[in-house]
């Protein structure tokens, strides 16, 4: 390879744009859900921000799995991913073995962990079991959980799975519209369906007082029915009592208090910051500032919440208090990219990502593994471009680059993996490495034939490969 002259070289330097100039950016934007989309189109207006639905991505396919129906890992975009606390072997383990002594010797085992970390797992363990799966043909879901409740009926755990599914079902009735939306027949099915909830979730308490879980539901059922604030109130302390750590209980409380449900914003803030102050003690409190913060944000059309300095350092201070006590807590990791993410500090983000790596939990905030990977990319691609006018950082915004790639191969990423190869040809002086930008922005135009950056570069660099030849 023969050096580049000195003039070559500086007018090298003068013709790499700056990728921040160049390349289009995705909008970004959460739906009521809280969805995070990300399209090379803006949402359809302003005032539907935060509305827009987005179609159902293609599902990702699973891999084999010696254990029935459920799988141990999903392969998208040709990444493997392991399946992480995978429920869906214990909802096949009651509804197609109905194996029930085995399935309550699991629980009792996280019943009697009784600690801060295990926890949150027994509460997605019993939402996971008692969720409506509509694969099960009929009623067969319902008379599983009756046999249940008759061959166990000194167990509170029957009870209680059957008492979130009877909740389930009255949600499904009333659907998840404004009340004043819902169908004046649907109330009364929906509250009778509340009350049989009611009285499964009683009879739970009453065999076994020590799950705080029982507690958790009751004060949902409790929002549904319109009870006193008393009656919710003794729901809580009732759980606290059990487990003071217990976050899911404050999650319900909190939703209990927002301004849709029986509260207002000024008593939904006094109670997250309640929590927050708690957090000192029990990290997985501190969580629930957080969900008001989501709530808030939800509901702004034009203010990103998570962006503005003081929401992101409480929510970083609540995540970096939890990681101290609990590093290897992989479900709040995926909260922790979750919220880096949406604040925009996606170079926190990025780490984030890296952490939990191929791995995949399907009940965290993040909907579907194909918006978790387009998110992923993103941040990877906003780090990389970070890093591409850093001093000597040219190598680790290629990794970047190529990351983001790797999750979700798009235009800008290419574009942006071309602009880095450039700034390393123009250091190494590296002639080899131009071919390199020129395969890049190729590749970039092949996505998206009208993308007006990769289009000007293009030209440029082969201009520039043009001088270099005749430099040679």
């Amino acid at each position: 390879m023969k050096p580049f002259s000195t003039i070559l070289f500086v007018l090298l330097l003068a013709c790499i744009p700056a990728i921040g100039a160049g390349a289009v950016e995705p909008y970004i934007w959460e739906d009521r859900d809280g969805v995070v989309h990300i399209s090379d189109d803006p949402p359809a207006s302003p005032a539907t921000v935060k509305e827009i639905i987005e179609q159902p991505s293609p599902a990702p396919r699973a891999g084999n799995s010696s254990s029935g129906r459920h799988t141990d890992f999903l392969i998208e975009n040709g990444i493997k991913y392991r399946v992480v606390n995978n429920y869906a072997r214990w909802v096949s383990l009651l509804y197609e073995e109905k194996d029930f002594t085995a399935l309550e010797k699991h629980i009792d085992g996280l019943l009697k962990a009784n600690n801060e970390a295990k926890s949150c797992e027994l509460y997605h363990l019993y939402t996971n079991l008692a969720e409506l799966h509509p694969d099960l043909a009929g009623n067969r879901q319902q008379q599983v959980l009756d046999e249940w409740c008759g061959r166990s009926p000194d167990s509170h755990i029957p009870w209680l799975v059957r008492g979130w599914f009877l909740i389930s079902r009255a949600w499904e009735i009333r659907t998840a519209r404004p009340a004043k939306d819902v169908p004046p027949e649907a109330w009364p099915r929906f509250r009778a369906k509340l009350r049989e909830a009611l009285s499964d979730l009683e009879k739970a308490r009453s065999v076994y007082r020590y799950d705080p879980n029982v507690s958790c539901f009751l004060i949902t059922v409790a929002m549904g029915l319109s009870s006193p604030r008393e009656r919710m109130e003794e729901y809580f302390h009732n759980g606290i009592a059990i487990w003071p750590w217990h976050g899911p209980l404050y999650s319900a409380k909190l939703l209990y208090l927002m301004p849709k449900w029986h509260g207002s914003l000024p008593e939904m803030f006094a109670f997250a910051e309640a929590c927050l102050a708690l957090s000192e003690q029990y990290p997985s409190v501190g969580f629930v500032m957080l969900e008001a913060l989501n709530e808030i944000d939800k509901k702004n059309q034009e203010k990103e919440i998570f962006c503005e300095k003081g929401a992101w350092n409480m929510t970083h201070q609540v995540l970096t208090n939890f990681f101290t006590r609990y590093p290897d807590d992989l479900r709040r990791r995926f909260y922790y990219a979750y919220y880096a993410y949406k604040a925009k500090q996606f170079n926190i983000a990025a780490e984030q990502f890296g952490i939990i790596g191929d791995r995949w939990m399907g009940d965290t905030c993040w909907s579907s593994l194909s918006r978790y990977n387009r998110s992923r990319a993103f941040a990877y691609y906003k780090k990389g471009e970070d890093l591409l006018w850093k001093k000597n950082q040219g190598t680790k915004a290629i990794d970047c680059f190529q990351r983001a790639l790797q999750y979700n191969p798009t235009a800008n990423a290419w574009y942006g993996l071309g602009m880095a190869y450039w700034h390393d040809a123009a250091r190494q002086e590296d002639t080899a490495l131009l071919k390199r930008v020129e395969e890049s922005l190729e590749k970039a135009l092949l996505i998206t034939p009208d993308h007006e950056p990769a289009q000007k570069q293009l030209g440029n660099i082969r201009d520039t490969l043009r001088r270099v030849a005749a430099d040679g």
